[in-house]
């Protein structure tokens, strides 16, 4: 911000001149301001932060411990698939499959 305080004359803002009579407070942001010969640069800096990968392993996947094998599931999904069929056949065999 740049306050002018009884000022009679043109500044430029950017190259584009603005003529001024009076008490002006100027605010300005990213910019280049020249008031009677002295100029007044605002540059703003943006600073980059890196961030984590996002497909990095955490600590708390580590703890993660294997419960059942894959073929152990696929054995007990066999397993459960025969049990139902031979009970559904042995339902069929009695005729209680139709009342359920």
């Amino acid at each position: 911000m740049i306050l002018v305080n009884d000022f009679n004359g043109t500044i430029n803002i950017e190259g584009a001149a603005q003529k001024l009579k009076g008490t002006f407070v100027i605010k300005f942001n990213n910019a280049t301001i020249e008031v009677k010969g002295q100029t007044f640069i605002s540059r703003e800096v943006t600073s980059f932060e890196a961030l984590p990968a996002i497909l990095q392993r955490t600590l708390r996947e580590k703890q993660y411990r294997e419960l059942l094998s894959l073929e152990m599931m696929k054995e007990l999904n066999i397993n459960n698939t025969k049990q139902n069929y031979c009970g559904l056949k042995r339902k069929m065999r009695n005729g209680s499959a139709m009342d359920s």
